[in-house]
């Protein structure tokens, strides 16, 4: 909708090339009143592997604490491969999957371009992109476990590039772009 709504301010306008500053005053500005000024809860201070830092963010999970008000965002920090927990208020992150210092593997303390996370009944579940899995990886653990992989051989045995992945009521769901489905894995060997 806002890319129509857009689109027709474009064609409408005689202003010709638009600047990012003009763009957002004249165009985005007067469509996200309400909604208060955004501010960064993760990252922002410029592009690393320090845990103040992300590099090439792809996915989030937020998981909240209604008891205690507060919650915790997971950021799938693919560009360092790995899983970066924020608290409400923390001014950087813990690694909680994958590399510390932002390099890539295989191996199951490893991860290589995590794209999506979601939480269930308190295991992390990680859509690692380019090692063709997904990776289950328990609170506190420093590796996880494979439960869906394509092997080295070729041989489909579930997945290829699995882009996404979203969990609930015993059931995991996962994205798998390259074979363009949506396959659904039951939790807990249900």
């Amino acid at each position: 909708a806002v890319d129509k709504l857009f689109q027709r301010h474009l064609k409408s306008s005689s202003a010709g090339a638009w600047g990012p500053r003009s763009l957002v005053r004249h165009f985005l500005q007067p469509r996200l009143r309400g909604f208060g000024a955004p501010s960064v809860v993760a990252g922002g201070r410029g592009r690393g592997a320090g845990a103040d830092q992300l590099k090439q963010p792809a996915g989030i999970f937020l998981l909240e604490n209604s008891k205690r008000g507060s919650w915790e965002l997971y950021v799938c920090d693919a560009g360092n491969h790995r899983v970066m927990r924020w608290q409400a208020g923390a001014s950087q992150g813990d690694c909680v999957a994958g590399s510390e210092t932002g390099a890539a593997g295989a191996s199951l303390s490893e991860l290589y371009w995590p794209s999506s996370c979601a939480i269930h009944n308190g295991t992390l579940y990680i859509a690692d992109t380019f090692n063709s899995r997904i990776v289950a990886w328990a609170a506190g653990a420093s590796s996880g476990s494979v439960i869906s992989a394509h092997d080295a051989q070729g041989n489909r045995l579930e997945l290829l590039k699995p882009s996404a992945v979203q969990a609930q009521a015993g059931v995991l769901y996962v994205a798998d772009w390259e074979q363009s489905c949506v396959q659904k894995y039951w939790l807990g060997g249900g």
